[in-house]
């Protein structure tokens, strides 16, 4: 899982026991670091949408 804000990290490992690591920003991995996958899932940054970030996105 890749995750850049400490906070939410911290949030997620607080929430789910689940040993699955987080590894940073996905742009500073090397993509053969990457585990085989059968299906791989991403979503696009929610601060364009955020109203914590004030829609700056639009």
């Amino acid at each position: 899982m890749s995750g850049w804000d400490k906070k939410a990290v911290e949030t997620y490992k607080a929430n789910y026991n689940d040993g699955i690591d987080v590894v940073g920003d996905i742009k500073k991995v090397d993509e053969r670091d990457i585990p085989s996958h059968d299906i791989l899932l991403a979503g696009f940054p929610c601060q364009a949408f955020s109203l914590a970030e004030q829609k700056r996105g639009f």
